[in-house]
């Protein structure tokens, strides 16, 4: 593997992992908080740290790593 494989290969898992916290962006959420705890909410927008993706829930912002399952909001009309 050379250089321009694996920088390609890097960009690819940084884009997949954007693109997957933008997908969370109005669903409900459950994670693993900083003690273990689970947090369930529902996710607000994505705020990027050194290129990093992490999901805003409530007042805290988690990484992607932190989510145990994600399932659509729906609205009874």
């Amino acid at each position: 593997m050379n250089i321009m494989t694996s920088q390609l290969g890097m960009q690819n898992t940084s884009s997949l992992r954007n693109n997957m916290a933008l997908a969370l962006v109005g669903r409900s959420v459950s994670l693993r908080g900083q003690a273990n705890d689970i947090i369930h909410g529902k996710v607000t927008s994505v705020q990027f740290e050194f290129g990093a993706p992490r999901i805003l829930v409530g007042n805290g912002a988690y990484d992607l790593d932190q989510v145990i399952t994600s399932v659509p909001i729906y609205f009874n009309s």
